[in-house]
């Protein structure tokens, strides 16, 4: 029985991260992973289930680190800390990015094909349900537009962490499309 060595394990997952960051998770090869961690095709299987174990080695951990820090902002616990909703808001999307930029992208751009692949839109529902509720009650406003507001302020999340590895540029960038992004739903309150 041959021993399975920790550093082919880990140059598999970095190698791993790589391709799903490139390529997605239904993009990547294992075939080409193999290769370029320089193991056959079959001695990948050792380390690693299937494809799908392989994606959750490389991003559960992270998975489930976004999730906290995302519910703990949604349930409002950081609002009222210095800065209101908007530092709280830019805090929070700086704090998941600058933890891992990559696998951030991965798990919104990359896990179509995996258990994950809902988060992009789940979030998108947790932005629309907080649109919602900063609305006047009696306030009414088709959802087709509080989908779509929120799915274009996430999709402008990403960009930024996508296009971006300063976390100062990020910073202001994230700054700026939160600005932008709070203005247009106060002014959908107040029409």
């Amino acid at each position: 029985m041959q021993i399975l060595k920790p550093e082919i394990r880990q140059s598999i997952l970095e190698n791993a991260e790589n391709m799903f960051f490139m390529q997605g998770f239904l993009g990547a090869s294992t075939r080409e992973l193999a290769q370029k961690v320089g193991i056959s095709y079959s001695n990948l299987y050792r380390y690693f289930d299937n494809k799908n174990d392989l994606f959750e080695a490389v991003v559960d951990s992270y998975y489930t680190h976004f999730l906290i820090k995302l519910n703990r902002f949604l349930e409002h616990e950081e609002q009222n800390q210095n800065g209101g909703h908007s530092r709280a808001l830019v805090e929070t999307f700086i704090n998941l990015i600058q933890l891992d930029r990559q696998k951030f992208i991965i798990l919104l751009e990359g896990s179509r094909g995996t258990r994950y692949e809902q988060l992009r839109l789940e979030m998108v529902e947790r932005i629309e349900e907080r649109i919602q509720f900063s609305l006047p009650k009696n306030h009414l406003v088709d959802k087709t537009v509080t989908h779509i507001l929120a799915a274009h302020f996430l999709d402008g999340i990403i960009e930024i962490a996508r296009s971006v590895s300063d976390a100062g540029l990020q910073r202001t960038r994230l700054e700026t499309l939160v600005v932008y992004h709070l203005a247009g739903v106060e002014a959908l309150a107040k029409g």
